[in-house]
């Protein structure tokens, strides 16, 4: 009976050292054992606040951490070692706030930065070499944000775009050259939309759309030709909307719901023929929705109600009943059914 109660009372307690970690300095000393204590951080990183250094054991510590890495704020500077801080900060970069600075070494600040760019304001400034900027981007792309423009160098730049093709947003101007701008936009076509509308020559925007074929909306309408388009629709899924209606011909059009038949909704009504909007439908039965009414017809209709039956209610009301009695027909002629 004893027993029972203390497990009550333990679970009772750990509940409510989960809302309040100060609450584990109101627990009776007899049920601080140390699977409590175990248990305790375990619902609540806080209360190593409130447990004696004695008891904080480097075990006790590397679970805290591995739960989460805001523990290490709650461990004392003393028993911050180089591996659990370097536990820490793979977890979280953020962590290396506090880490103490006798332990803030090159590789611990290393992986803080692959995992949070934002470490970079807790790095060591004796650290602020061209070589380490170098290993730090090649960490993490986007440390590029934090590194002034008159120290960047090309080689860093590249190694980031390289990397992220969006990094190009900070990259400084005076290094935005053909290789860092090609290289960008082949890793992500859509950072097209982080250079200048000077700097779009079209080998750029050939590049982007290749890429995936979304670039084109960053592409300069000056520059959106036929050809263009037709490339930008070879690798992307909602391309039509960034044509020119002047470039929306029935074949560029055909070839874009052949490819993704939700691209029938930007295709101008007077384009939408019942081949184009079988091609549509053939691709996915949703794009029935785009189908002028007209040209819904029993076949059609059929052909996406066998896709998705719940389309019904694009279905002519005057069709309804019997394509029903068709799809129940045919379900009926399965075998096994």
């Amino acid at each position: 009976m004893n027993k029972l109660m203390d497990n009550i009372n333990r679970d009772l307690w750990l509940k409510l050292i989960k809302s309040h970690a100060e609450s584990y300095n109101l627990v009776p000393e007899i049920l601080k054992t140390e699977e409590f204590i175990f248990s305790a951080v375990q619902k609540n990183y806080k209360a190593l606040r409130y447990i004696p250094d004695s008891y904080k054991t480097e075990l006790l510590c590397f679970a805290a951490i591995l739960k989460t890495s805001k523990a290490l704020r709650c461990i004392s500077e003393a028993q911050k070692t180089d591996a659990i801080c370097f536990t820490a900060v793979q977890k979280s970069g953020r962590a290396l706030r506090y880490v103490p600075k006798s332990l803030r070494t090159k590789a611990i600040c290393l992986a803080a930065l692959q995992k949070n760019s934002e470490a970079f304001c807790y790095v060591e400034k004796s650290f602020m070499t061209d070589a380490f900027y170098l290993s730090a981007v090649s960490q993490n792309s986007y440390v590029l944000k934090y590194i002034p423009d008159e120290i960047q160098t090309h080689a860093m730049c590249l190694i980031a775009v390289q990397k992220d093709g969006y990094s190009l947003e900070y990259v400084s101007e005076s290094l935005q050259s053909r290789e860092i701008l090609l290289a960008a936009v082949k890793q992500n076509g859509r950072s097209l939309g982080c250079i200048s509308e000077s700097l779009k020559t079209n080998e750029i925007c050939i590049a982007a759309v290749q890429q995936i074929g979304s670039a084109l909306e960053y592409v300069p309408e000056s520059q959106k030709t036929e050809a263009l388009c037709l490339e930008a629709l070879k690798t992307g899924y909602f391309v039509l909307e960034y044509v020119p209606y002047s470039l929306r011909t029935e074949a560029l059009c055909l070839t874009a719901v052949q490819k993704n038949g939700y691209e029938l909704k930007e295709v101008p009504e007077s384009l939408r023929t019942s081949t184009l909007c079988l091609a549509a439908v053939q691709d996915t039965a949703y794009a029935l929705e785009y189908v002028p009414v007209a040209l819904r017809t029993e076949d059609l209709c059929l052909i996406a109600l066998r896709k998705t039956p719940d389309l019904i209610k694009f279905i002519p009301k005057n069709l309804r009943a019997k394509l029903k009695a068709e799809l129940k027909a045919e379900q009926n002629k399965k075998p096994g059914s």
